[in-house]
C-alpha cells in the first residue's frame, strides 16, 4: 500500500509560500509544496547558490518541491534540461533539505489547443510513460507532478496514461495539478468541464494518483466567506476506498522572484 499524502499548497509559475504561512504550516503539521521555475532545470548554480535554495525551502516548511524539467515536445520528450544541473540540483537538495520530496513537474499543453501534448494517441501516450521512466531511472527523483492543460473532465486518454504511469513507476509519488473543483449545485455545462471538473470525476482518478492539487485561484468569486467555502471543496473530493486511501489539497498564488 502506497502512504497517503495530506498536501496543502501555493503555486505560481515562480513560487514560495511565505515565512508566516510556513511557519504556521510547519507548527501545524501541514505540508507545503513549492514550484520552481524551469531555470533551476537549465542554469549551473554554484554549490552556495544551491544550499541558500534548501535553506530557503526548509525555513518556509517546504515538504514537496515541484521543479519544473520542461514541457513534452511533439514526439513525447523531455529535451529542454541538462543533465549534469539536474544531478547537481538533486543532490544539493538531498543533501540540505534531506526531508523534502524532489518532484520532477512535467507536462505540457494539449495538441487540441495549440501545443503538442496528444493523449488521443496510443503512441504518444506510451512515448510519454518511456521518457518517465527513462527519467526517474537516470535521476533521484522522488516522483512526477504533472500539468497538462486543458483537460477535458476525466478525459479518458489521460486514465489511460495514468494507469500506465502508475504500472511503470512503482512505489513513486504520481502527483496531478488539476483543474478547479466544479460545486456539486453548479451543472456542467458545454465548454465548462476544462476549468471546473465534478468532485467524482477527480474520483475515478484517485487510484492511481499519490497527490491531487486543486487549482483554486482566478475564481472571480468575490465573498470572502463564499471563497473560503469554495477552496473546502476539493476537501470533501470522493476519496477511493481504503487500501489505496488518497487525499487531496488546494493551490493558490504566491510569487516570489527567488525561486
Amino acid at each position: 500500500m502506497r502512504r497517503a499524502v495530506a498536501m496543502g499548497f501555493g503555486i505560481g509559475l515562480l513560487l514560495s509560500a511565505s515565512l508566516a504561512t510556513g511557519a504556521k504550516a510547519a507548527a501545524e503539521r501541514m505540508p507545503i509544496g513549492l514550484w520552481l521555475k524551469h531555470a533551476w532545470m537549465e542554469e549551473e548554480r554554484s554549490p552556495k547558490e544551491l544550499k541558500a535554495l534548501a535553506e530557503h525551502l526548509t525555513r518556509h516548511g517546504a515538504t514537496h518541491v515541484y521543479v519544473h524539467i520542461g514541457p513534452f515536445n511533439a514526439e513525447g520528450r523531455l529535451t529542454r534540461y541538462k543533465p549534469a544541473v539536474v544531478r547537481e540540483w538533486l543532490a544539493a537538495l538531498k543533501r540540505h533539505a534531506p526531508a523534502i520530496q524532489r518532484l520532477a513537474w512535467l507536462g505540457g499543453r494539449s495538441k487540441a489547443k495549440g501545443g503538442t501534448v496528444e493523449l488521443a494517441s496510443a503512441t504518444y501516450r506510451r512515448a510519454i510513460v518511456n521518457e518517465t521512466a527513462h527519467l526517474l531511472e537516470r535521476f533521484d527523483f522522488d516522483g512526477i507532478h504533472l500539468n497538462i492543460e486543458p483537460l477535458e473532465e476525466a478525459d479518458p486518454d489521460f486514465i489511460i496514461l495514468l494507469q500506465a504511469l502508475r504500472s511503470a513507476m512503482g512505489e513513486k509519488t504520481i502527483s496531478f495539478a488539476a483543474p478547479k473543483m466544479r460545486p456539486g449545485w453548479v451543472p456542467g455545462l458545454f465548454g465548462i468541464s476544462e476549468r471546473y471538473w465534478s468532485g467524482e470525476a477527480f474520483a475515478r482518478l484517485m487510484p492511481y494518483l499519490d497527490q491531487l492539487v486543486v487549482m483554486v485561484y482566478d475564481t472571480a468569486i468575490p465573498p470572502v466567506g463564499l471563497y473560503q467555502r469554495y477552496v473546502g471543496c476539493p476537501r470533501r473530493c470522493p476519496r477511493a476506498s481504503p487500501p489505496q486511501e488518497r487525499t487531496t489539497g488546494v493551490s493558490a498564488p504566491r510569487r516570489s522572484a527567488h525561486l
